[in-house]
């Protein structure tokens, strides 16, 4: 069953937190030292994992089901604005906790999940929801941050995972692929993503006070919002519309925008919240819990939508 399957790789990806966050405890290294493995996995280890998985054949019913996916992640980001303004209001929820509510982790989590439980020719789709994603944090969320700020062309031409995007769009389209050294070598980057990403997270995790996880009076009803009434909705939308029956493989691929719906707070989230000056621990608060969270809540969306989309 993929629900098992799926469990056991987040268990997985959880054991490499787990060293992460034991290496930071013993003072290996410390928490800043996040920071240059950030920068390594955004600029070189996610991009080549993008472009790895566009390393296929184009085919009509690839085309087809990366449009289906942009257009179930274009639609459940707008649910996901609508969901954060309509329970913002009743909280007082402030621009974290917003954005924290609308943008999931569905790249450096996701794409490894994907891979290993579904294999690599799926890591495709995955691009078609990471595009809409990026396209609307640096577009509303970015203008979110920046208090109304006018919005710069500029940043989102230069997004690193847009740009691996548009290029494995081009090699997809012109059906040129790596090859040899090349080859090798974006295929191993690739693996990287899950151990890397995770890692990362456990240093975040082991420079933080445990205690303070749990300190927030607001952070359970976002946790909530976040893992539980947002993949919700997007479940309830495909299995309403039977988006899985007009595409070939529908279920297997739309189990992807299901994931990337039902992942943890964004880590872009943090990292605005320190560049415009947000709380970040609050921030980080909400992508840990988040993240603890996503080990029972993930699984239990896919064998729902396995079960009812089935039925």
């Amino acid at each position: 069953m993929i629900a098992f399957s799926l469990l056991k790789k987040i268990v997985e990806l959880f054991v490499y937190l787990g060293m992460g966050f034991a290496i930071t405890k013993l003072g290996i290294l410390k928490p800043k030292d996040s920071l240059p493995l950030s920068k390594v996995c955004v600029y070189l280890i996610i991009p080549c994992s993008i472009l790895n998985s566009f390393q296929v054949e184009l085919t009509s019913d690839i085309l087809q089901g990366m449009g289906v996916v942009f257009g179930v992640a274009v639609v459940a980001h707008i649910v996901f604005i609508l969901l954060a303004d309509l329970f913002g209001h009743f909280i007082h929820a402030d621009v974290i906790e917003r954005a924290s509510i609308i943008y999931s982790n569905c790249g450096n989590l996701i794409i490894p999940i994907v891979a290993s439980v579904l294999g690599d020719e799926w890591v495709i789709y995955i691009s078609a929801y990471i595009t809409v994603f990026n396209i609307l944090f640096w577009t509303h969320g970015k203008r979110m941050f920046s208090r109304g700020e006018k919005l710069r062309m500029k940043d989102i031409l230069t997004n690193t995972n847009l740009i691996s995007i548009f290029v494995g769009m081009l090699m997809l389209a012109t059906g040129i692929q790596f090859s040899g050294i090349p080859k090798a070598v974006v295929g191993d980057m690739a693996a990287m993503i899950g151990p890397v990403s995770m890692m990362i997270t456990g240093v975040i995790l082991g420079g933080m006070d445990i205690k303070k996880l749990f300190s927030y009076r607001r952070s359970p009803v976002i946790v909530c919002l976040r893992m539980l009434l947002c993949p919700a909705v997007v479940l309830a939308l495909m299995i309403v519309f039977r988006l899985e029956y007009i595409i070939p493989d529908g279920h297997r691929i739309l189990m992807i925008p299901l994931l990337c719906a039902a992942a943890p707070t964004a880590s872009l989230v943090n990292q605005c919240a320190v560049l415009y000056g947000f709380d970040e621990e609050y921030a980080g608060v909400l992508n840990m819990l988040t993240t603890l969270c996503c080990i029972v809540t993930m699984p239990v969306f896919v064998w729902l939508f396995d079960m009812i989309g089935h039925g």
